[in-house]
């Protein structure tokens, strides 16, 4: 909901909460079809092994010792960014679906100004209103006071770089508590080296890179 200018123009869309209703649908189906399972199930056999190896390694050879903790540490990241891929395209397909509606909603806020344009008083604020409003992308309508429920929706249902920011968080926290229990069980000194375990995610914003790749690629399609 929203006005025009200083004006008292209702500019709140007719019909929002229906397709609201239609998206919120769209979207429990991704996060259903983007079950992480079989990576868990990978990451727990690659943790066996982990230890397995561990449990049978020389640990009076540092020298082989610290090697085999490097190759099993690589794996262990592997996979938890594999893990953190899968979450980023659940996101991208959650936003592909947010952008696809926002123009739904752009091209309809649009269609039911412009029938307020015959005898309003406020025509020219009206006309002002369209014109600022068909300059937007989808991803900037998106991102306006015109589609905060859309926005907000696809927050809740999982879009979200603090969500995002949390599991990666967690999967960090999970590993460092592994690794403590693995110095105290096998008398380890060292097997963390912080400088070669950065998430992908870390080295770089994915999260805004993917939005704005996934931007880019609604407008070729609509081109």
């Amino acid at each position: 909901m929203g006005c025009i200018g200083g004006g008292s123009v209702d500019v709140g869309i007719e019909g929002i909460d229906e397709i609201l209703s239609t998206v919120a649908k769209k979207l429990d189906e991704i996060n259903k079809t983007f079950n992480n399972q079989e990576l868990l199930d990978k990451k727990a056999d690659i943790l066996k092994e982990r230890h397995q190896k561990l449990a049978n390694a020389d640990k009076n050879n540092e020298a082989t010792l610290t090697t085999l903790i490097k190759e099993l540490n690589k794996k262990d990241l592997e996979i938890d960014n594999e893990l953190i891929m899968h979450q980023l395209n659940k996101m991208k397909k959650l936003y592909e679906i947010g952008l696809e509606y926002s123009k739904i909603l752009q091209d309809l806020l649009i269609k039911q100004l412009e029938k307020k344009l015959q005898g309003n008083k406020a025509a020219a604020l009206i006309q002002k209103q369209i014109d600022k409003i068909k300059k937007l992308s989808p991803a900037q309508f998106l991102d306006s006071e015109y589609a905060k429920p859309l926005k907000d929706l696809l927050t809740k249902k999982g879009l979200s770089e603090s969500l995002l920011d949390s599991y990666i968080k967690e999967l960090t926290e999970e590993r460092s508590k592994r690794r403590k229990e693995e110095r105290d069980e096998f008398g380890i000194k060292v097997n963390e080296y912080p400088n070669e375990e950065l998430y992908d995610a870390l080295q770089k914003n994915l999260f805004k890179e993917m939005l704005e790749e996934t931007a880019n690629q609604f407008l070729e399609k609509m081109k």
